[in-house]
């Protein structure tokens, strides 16, 4: 019963805005890999920062563009590559970003400051939060860029983030470590601005809609809380350098990876999703040449459903009672009983999978149907939109 009315509170909360849909994606768009040809900005500068060295260190990122794409405001999606926090490079995930540009993204892959201060769980945490800060700065960089005639056709309001390894560490401990309570103790963080290096590049938000995490973990899956952005996770269950369950990483620290963050996401109703791949290791691709081809599918579908935008609006006088959804024993049920209503259910690629626009619409949803997307129109042209949780939430 606890678990019918969370879900059902989920529903009610998303029932509760209009969707609008700012990005066509017909042709396949943000789906499939529509654009041949894409542009690559090389070593752009982005921020300056203390490194552990205690040099002053600019930081550089690469942008990779469609090419030739007519959209003026696109969604953007900023990558941190692995290499234990003391090596690897930016251009790692070159092809990671072509992938995503060729689909109609920004992609952008970041250098960020590598190297410890000291080889202890201090040390450690510092380096973590130095690669947090260079993130969220990244973020802020590109966001600005919006305001200085917008080079990189971004919309600033569609910022996704992730990494492989060290880099999805990172991008995990930027979505959810974000109060001074849980930072280690003895840590030099007097205050929130300096948790996000708000000061570098001040009046720009660092916040983003997601995080895509590959083959990473967080300090604490306490720090994960109600309302904390949705993720999906890509692990090897026999990863022995960073825990798919629980361990520690490099012997520094001790991690919660991408089991435990699933578990704990899905009880607090955040959207999630996790794919293992059973047996592998660290590099899951090993052995598993399908397995690149897998994590751009599974990232594509996951990010999909973000591409429509909920605005609160008020409701038209003349709707009454418009539709309801609710959990019957074997899945879900769609009922809309006032004429003039067409109702549609998509999955996560943006495909129709049924589809009612007679007077008293209503639709069964088999309980293996995962999540999916309801699009609910109405004669008046007026649109509302829920995403179904997974039914086994």
């Amino acid at each position: 019963m606890r678990i019918c009315l969370s879900i059902l509170l989920i529903l009610t909360l998303i029932s509760n805005s209009f969707a609008q849909i700012p990005f066509d994606t017909t042709g396949g768009r943000f789906r499939d890999f529509v654009f041949d040809t894409i542009s690559i900005t090389q070593n752009l500068p982005y921020s300056t920062a203390l490194n552990a060295a205690g040099q002053m260190q600019t930081l550089n990122m690469d942008i990779y563009r469609p090419y030739n794409d007519p959209m003026q405001a696109r969604p953007f999606m900023v990558l941190v590559h692995g290499g234990s926090f003391l090596q690897g490079n930016k251009s790692d995930l070159e092809e990671t970003c072509r992938a995503f540009a060729r689909k109609g993204y920004v992609t952008v892959s970041i250098q960020y400051r590598l190297g410890y201060s000291s080889f202890t769980a201090a040390g450690a945490v510092q380096t973590v939060i130095r690669a947090t800060q260079d993130l969220k700065n990244a973020v802020r960089f590109l966001r600005k860029s919006v305001t200085l005639s917008n080079p990189y056709q971004l919309h600033p309001d569609y910022a996704f983030v992730g990494g492989v390894s060290a880099g999805a560490i990172a991008s995990l401990h930027a979505a959810y470590m974000d109060q001074l309570s849980e930072i280690l103790p003895g840590q030099t963080i007097p205050s929130l601005d300096s948790l996000h290096n708000a000061g570098q590049i001040p009046g720009f938000d660092w916040r983003f809609k997601a995080v895509i995490n590959i083959a990473g973990g967080i300090g604490d899956t306490n720090w994960i809380e109600p309302g904390d952005v949705p993720v999906t996770s890509l692990h090897g269950t026999a990863d022995v350098v960073v825990p798919y369950e629980t361990g520690s990483f490099g012997g520094a620290f001790s991690l919660f990876g991408s089991l435990p963050i699933f578990e704990r996401t899905q009880n607090l109703g955040i959207r999630s999703e996790l794919r293992p791949f059973e047996g592998a290791g660290h590099d899951y691709s090993v052995g598993n040449p399908w397995a690149v081809d897998t994590t751009i599918s599974r990232i594509t579908s996951f990010l999909f459903p973000f591409l429509t935008n909920p605005a609160t609006q008020t409701e038209s006088p003349q709707i009454k009672n418009p539709v309801r959804v609710f959990m019957q024993s074997d899945g879900w049920q769609v009922e809309a009983g006032t004429p003039g209503f067409d109702v549609k259910l998509y999955d996560f690629q943006g495909r129709i999978l049924q589809q009612k626009s007679e007077g008293s619409a209503s639709l069964s949803i088999p309980a293996t149907s995962g999540g999916r997307v309801l699009l609910i129109t109405t004669s008046e042209g007026l649109r509302k939109s829920w995403i179904l949780p997974a039914y086994q939430l």
